[in-house]
């Protein structure tokens, strides 16, 4: 059940995806505590059939033999498994393992009849369909537990027919108190006080999950035609409301695991990876681009320094950005989640413009586009780009554009995947959206109407209107995709009044979908939160504006 897709520096303990695909490694600890010597036990039914070869494997962790008389931590409601063959012929494994604490504490009684309601009744549903030679939805629950100290993390499972849909469940247990322990908990007790760098970490980690889970597959499988869906796929994963309250627990020597919702594509919209979370890189990367432009990437942390020549002048009147600003200092850049082996300043086409490559420890490309972060007045990391994997090096040809060189020894041109990467806009974006947001004007509210129209990134439309003063302005604009974070997906812009030729105003903001719920309906929302230059809808880096959808 195990395989190992990428040897890259992030490894998922185990997942299933929509696709049927599988993918785990064991995982490597980031945070220890002291914790008490376990071993695994492992009962594997292997079946062969016509139809199908399954191999399903339910991993119970304990500790060592308990003295005579004790009662065990965890015992099973439900324990069976084996071959069952369905009326219309069909064969398949089986394997039902169901836990309980074998503690007599009011959170525990707690703890075990949410796993009966749940575990135990699917279980029995089961049983029930096999019995009458029906094919179980699912197929195999199982467990695995943990001791660290008096910490006790029982972390279940359920795995649907054919391995097309798993999902787990976590709960943590204090044998010491006898009291359930939540996540403030765990961490307390893995040592991780300051929540900032966690909610880093775990962001890093779903990144670098993702990539390694769905880049190859999406490569294989050709999806990477079907515009924009995976740099959406990907923002999804990201997004801090699909991050937050992920389930942790204390794993093998008290490593903190948690159980990611990486965003898939298929019927299992969502893929759960247990994983250790990843370490924040070490050592120092640096790049230079001629005299003005250094990049440092520094335990983890991408930075850019411009220094005031003719040159840099020069690049800051071309792309209308205040040089004054950010002459001497350290820029952050955002987004640079994976791990990182080189990088490299350089030109990809006959325009001039400057470019950051980043690659990665699986061969994979991210870059910053210089200009754009420049204008929209916010720097971030776009990629990986798609369609080029396994590069070994990036070197300039004769020409002096920037090539990439795989492990083969073949030689990319980089101009046409960042053009297409550039011009990046799912589908599920297209549409007119529109919200009424109320400013406060000289002590009174005035409301104002904006109504953003977008099918693709080479049209889009803004209107705002101001009814009070009976105002319309209408502009017309293109979308540049620079990348994704926790954010959404980031988008620079530049906007002319419609009929006019006056210079354009220019800016960052990150996208996000959504839906708004009520009892008498729903729709679908696109909430756009500023970051740069001047504002999409309104307000400062920062403020957010949800707009709906609207038809006719």
């Amino acid at each position: 059940m195990l395989a190992l897709l990428c040897a890259c520096s992030i490894t998922l303990e185990g997942s299933v995806t929509s696709k049927s695909t599988t993918a785990a490694a064991q995982t490597t600890a980031a945070q220890t505590t002291a914790a008490q010597t376990t071993t695994a036990q492992t009962t594997t039914v292997q079946t062969t059939t016509a139809q199908t070869t399954a191999v399903q494997t339910t991993t119970v962790q304990t500790t060592a033999a308990e003295p005579a008389g004790a009662i065990p931590p965890v015992t099973e409601l439900y324990a069976e498994e084996g071959t069952a063959t369905a009326e219309d012929g069909t064969a398949f494994d089986y394997a039902y393992h169901v836990p309980q604490l074998g503690f007599d504490t009011p959170d525990a009684r707690e703890i075990n009849g949410e796993i009966r309601a749940y575990f135990g009744q699917l279980a029995e549903e089961s049983l029930d369909c096999i019995a009458g030679k029906e094919v179980p939805f699912c197929v195999e629950l199982g467990y695995r537990y943990y001791e660290n100290g008096d910490v006790l993390s029982l972390v279940l499972h359920r795995t649907d027919l054919f391995g097309s849909y798993e999902t787990f469940e976590v709960y943590n247990y204090d044998t010491a108190a006898g009291v359930r322990l939540d996540n403030a908990a765990i961490l307390d007790r893995a040592g991780l006080s300051d929540r900032a760098a966690f909610a880093e970490a775990v962001c890093r980690t779903a990144a670098q999950s993702f990539d390694a889970m769905q880049y190859p597959v999406w490569e294989e499988s050709g999806l990477d035609v079907i515009p924009g869906l995976y740099p959406l796929l990907r923002a999804r994963t990201l997004e801090r409301e699909n991050l937050s309250g992920t389930p942790l627990y204390l794993g093998e020597d008290g490593a903190l695991q948690v159980i990611l919702p990486l965003a898939s594509f298929g019927e299992a919209e969502i893929t759960y990876c247990p994983a250790a979370l990843a370490p924040v890189p070490s050592g120092t990367l640096t790049a230079a681009y001629g005299d003005y432009l250094t990049a440092r990437l520094e335990d983890g942390v991408l930075t850019l320094r411009f220094e005031r020549t003719a040159e840099s002048e020069a690049l800051m009147e071309y792309c209308g950005a205040d040089g004054g600003a950010l002459y001497g200092r350290d820029i952050p850049v955002q987004g640079a989640f994976s791990v990182y082996t080189d990088l490299a300043f350089g030109i990809c086409d006959e325009m001039g413009k400057p470019y950051l490559f980043l690659r990665t420890d699986c061969g994979r490309l991210e870059y910053v586009d210089l200009c754009e972060s420049l204008s929209g007045g916010y720097f971030c990391t776009g990629g990986p780009l798609m369609g080029l994997s396994w590069v070994s090096s990036l070197c300039s040809g004769e020409d002096g554009m920037l090539r990439a060189s795989d492990y083969w020894g073949n030689a990319v041109a980089l101009s046409p995947l960042l053009w297409q990467e550039r011009e990046t806009m799912s589908e599920d974006f297209y549409g007119d959206w529109t919200a009424y947001v109320t400013h406060e004007f000289e002590g009174s509210g005035r409301e104002t109407f904006y109504s953003l129209t977008l099918s693709g990134c080479g049209e889009v439309g803004l209107q705002i209107s101001v009814f009070e003063e009976e105002l319309t302005a209408l502009y017309e604009g293109v979308f540049t995709f620079r990348g994704v974070t926790e954010d959404g997906m980031i988008y620079s812009y530049s906007f002319w009044e419609a009929g006019e030729d006056g210079a354009p105003w220019n800016g960052t903001a990150a996208l996000r979908l959504g839906w708004e719920i009520s009892e008498e309906s729903f729709s679908r929302t696109l909430t756009v939160r500023e970051l740069g230059g001047e504002a999409l809808i309104c307000g400062e880096p920062g403020t957010e504006t949800v707009l709906t959808e609207t038809f006719g």
